[in-house]
């Protein structure tokens, strides 16, 4: 049975491709537009993207994710990926068992809609301490700060 079962969502200006891009930005370490509340890199930043790729994930509700304490750390690999439509990972390190999707859907020609949705139960040694936190409202919280910063990210881009 799965603990978690959310779904965030965000209309980001930009259209699917380039929001496929500042992820892939993101992932890679060519851009840091999460930071301070979030940081994901792929561990081979080379290989973009793919089926396989391990993505290692730091997250803090606080806004601080370079502090040593309150920040989540966690590991997922690519399961599935259709650029520029969606990707699914799977966590495969970390206080967390389950699933990521990530979907991007054309709205009008300068709008589309990111949607996730997270599928997972807590794991390790320290589940039963944190299943009496809201880890929803944590996640609502961290995935309206990471599209908040990419709406301000994608603004930026389309300035230039």
């Amino acid at each position: 049975m799965t603990r978690y079962d959310v779904v965030d969502e965000a209309l980001l200006p930009g259209t699917p491709e380039e929001i496929w891009a500042a992820l892939e930005d993101e992932l890679s370490g060519r851009s840091a537009w999460w930071h301070p509340f979030g940081r994901m890199r792929l561990r081979t930043p080379d290989a973009g993207i793919e089926v396989g790729a391990i993505v290692d994930l730091a997250a803090s509700p606080n806004g601080d994710v370079d502090a040593r304490r309150g920040v989540v750390r966690i590991t997922r690999r690519m399961v599935s990926v259709d650029p520029p439509n969606s990707m699914l990972e799977e966590y495969v390190e970390g206080i967390f068992r389950g699933t990521m999707q990530t979907a991007l859907e054309p709205v009008d020609d300068h709008t589309t809609r990111l949607r996730t949705h997270w599928k997972a139960d807590l794991h390790g040694p320290l589940r039963w301490v944190l299943r009496f936190l809201d880890m929803e409202a944590t996640h609502h919280k961290l995935m309206a700060a990471q599209f908040e910063a990419l709406r301000k990210h994608l603004t930026q881009q389309a300035a230039l």
